[in-house]
């Protein structure tokens, strides 16, 4: 088992390699991820996350809006863009 301070080192240097993304995201295995490679499995776990819309915290409407449409989206159409 990883201690703590090997898991916080992990962390930081995935973080400099790939990236914090503050936004959901799909990743290229298909899944809803945010942050540094932080699956969010359902709808449930991304409304319990801190997402703002501007200074205000998201509602969880906006956050199922939000999940939806990045669930929607396909590998094929990400690739258009890269």
């Amino acid at each position: 088992m990883a201690s703590a301070i090997e898991k916080a080192t992990l962390r930081a240097k995935m973080e400099k390699y790939e990236g914090k993304v503050s936004h959901m995201y799909l990743d290229s295995k298909g899944f809803v991820t945010v942050g540094v490679r932080h699956l969010l499995k359902d709808l449930a776990s991304a409304q319990k996350l801190n997402f703002k819309n501007g200074n205000a915290r998201a509602s969880k409407g906006e956050i199922r809006a939000d999940y939806e449409a990045v669930k929607k989206t396909t590998k094929e159409s990400i690739s258009l863009f890269l």
